[in-house]
């Protein structure tokens, strides 16, 4: 299953059109019909839009785990958590790009906050790294899938 499939049985579930979708989240309905009929990459504020209203993981979304779980409406800090997961795990700046089939510069540029991180360059990332979609987005606390409300309760 890849996230278009995901998108359209979501769709059905909730008993929402592309076009009434595309509302919600404040995108043109043409762009939500593309993701269902094409499987096209999703931007990461649109991927965020989606995953909230459905209130379900990015990793769910994206077909990388069948739990649904809950959108967590943490800070995204992705840019920190991409920098964070280079040096730990010892991969160079072009390492990166060669492993990502993209140019040393896209990746500065996303490190960098000017361009837009899309979700094949996040699954490929999480695959990378070994660690969950939600992790590098900063809405799990820690790789191993803990949510801050989970992380709450087991500091008690």
């Amino acid at each position: 299953m890849n996230h278009d499939s995901r998108l359209s049985k979501l769709m059905d579930e909730e008993y929402i059109s592309a076009q009434k979708l595309a509302h919600k989240i404040g995108l043109a309905p043409t762009t939500v019909q593309t993701w269902v009929r094409k499987g096209m990459p999703i931007a990461l504020d649109s991927l965020l839009a989606v995953c909230e209203y459905f209130n379900c993981t990015a990793d769910y979304f994206c077909c990388r785990s069948e739990e649904r779980g809950r959108f967590n409406k943490a800070p995204i800090i992705y840019i920190e958590r991409i920098k964070t997961l280079l040096k730990k795990n010892k991969i160079s700046m072009d390492t990166l790009a060669a492993k990502m089939d993209a140019k040393r510069s896209s990746i500065n540029n996303w490190i960098s906050g000017r361009t837009k991180l899309w979700s094949a360059s996040l699954i490929k990332l999480a695959d990378i790294f070994g660690c969950s979609i939600d992790y590098i987005l900063g809405l799990e606390i820690d790789e191993t899938g803990a949510t801050s409300e989970v992380a709450a309760t087991t500091d008690i």
